[in-house]
């Protein structure tokens, strides 16, 4: 093995390990949402547009429900500018109970972290399994085995 070899397979040991740890962060919201995720009805409050930084205009919603112990709770998301509130003021939305959870509309799933995670995560179990082969051989030629 020459060096540069190694600092290779040691840069994208460190890369995986980066782009697990992030995803592993991203994704747990993902997790908290299939555990404790309430679905309910929230009321649209306020839609107004706004602006982004790029000096692109987005519209943004806010929208207001109650918990079952009657907690009330608000939140807000952005979307593209033709959005149209619901005739009857109502959207479906994914919300995790407490203080201190989040909410997000019904279907909305982080697909592209997930992916990541399991990409790194696999990664990860590639480069181990490397790493286990490598460290099985004794530096011995191995004896060819001819067949006819």
């Amino acid at each position: 093995m020459d060096h540069a070899d190694e600092t290779w397979k040691f840069k994208c040991i460190l890369v995986c390990g980066a782009l697990f740890l992030i995803s592993c962060f991203m994704c747990y919201d993902e997790l908290a949402f299939q555990i404790s995720g309430k679905q309910t009805a929230a009321t649209v409050t306020k839609a107004y547009p706004s602006s982004t930084r790029r000096g692109g205009t987005e519209t943004t919603v806010e929208y207001a429900w109650s918990e079952p112990g009657g907690a009330p709770r608000k939140a807000m998301f952005t979307t593209d500018p033709s959005w149209v509130a619901p005739a009857d003021g109502k959207l479906q939305i994914v919300y995790t109970p407490g203080a201190d959870g989040s909410s997000r509309l019904l279907g909305q799933v982080r697909w592209g972290w997930i992916a990541i995670f399991v990409g790194s995560l696999g990664a990860a179990g590639a480069f181990m399994f490397l790493m286990w082969r490598e460290s099985r051989d004794d530096g011995r030629p191995r004896k060819r085995v001819r067949t006819r």
